[in-house]
């Protein structure tokens, strides 16, 4: 005697054990996001500039929290709290993109610079800080290493994902009879 299905019988049950799969297999996926996020992590390492090494030491992978499948690869910011942290990539998009000419404010050092006066640039601190009013702090130039470095690994990147999803989806299968 043979046995027929339903096409809505068959769909429920192939769905649920596709569920099973993908549940069996989280821990996989996520050790599979961490190592080719750790090898994104060790590209930007070599190719971003070392001045000071701030700039290194704020490099990290970041969880994200809403996707445990998602990492963040990049520079960490500082805030009033975390300066001594290792975080401190806050001139990150400086040394990415450059800047223009940049000037101090004026006053800004004698502490005439105010939201108050309606932002004026006039000088109204102390005589001797009077030299620095205005002073002409140079061009940053552009040393990007977090472009070149989703540039370069970006196809790697993606082949490698589907390549190792599709493994342990596989075997996850294998090991459920499908």
């Amino acid at each position: 005697m043979i046995k027929v299905f339903k096409p809505t019988d068959v769909e429920s049950k192939v769905k649920v054990q596709i569920e099973i799969v993908i549940e069996n297999s989280s821990k996989e996926f996520e050790r599979i996001v961490s190592n080719l996020a750790n090898e994104i992590l060790g590209e930007m390492y070599l190719n971003a500039p070392t001045k000071t090494g701030v700039l290194d030491a704020s490099l990290a992978v970041m969880p994200s929290k809403k996707n445990i499948y998602f990492k963040w690869v990049g520079p960490r910011y500082a805030n009033r709290k975390s300066y001594n942290k290792g975080e401190g990539g806050n001139h990150a998009h400086l040394v990415e993109y450059g800047s223009k000419e940049r000037y101090m404010k004026k006053g800004l050092l004698a502490g005439g610079f105010t939201r108050e006066s309606g932002g004026s640039q006039k000088f109204k601190g102390k005589f001797e800080h009077k030299p620095f009013a205005g002073k002409y702090t140079g061009i940053m130039t552009a040393k990007p290493f977090i472009r070149p470095t989703y540039d370069k690994m970006g196809g790697y990147i993606l082949a490698t994902l589907k390549k190792l999803t599709e493994q342990v989806v596989k075997e996850q299968a294998n090991k459920q009879g499908i």
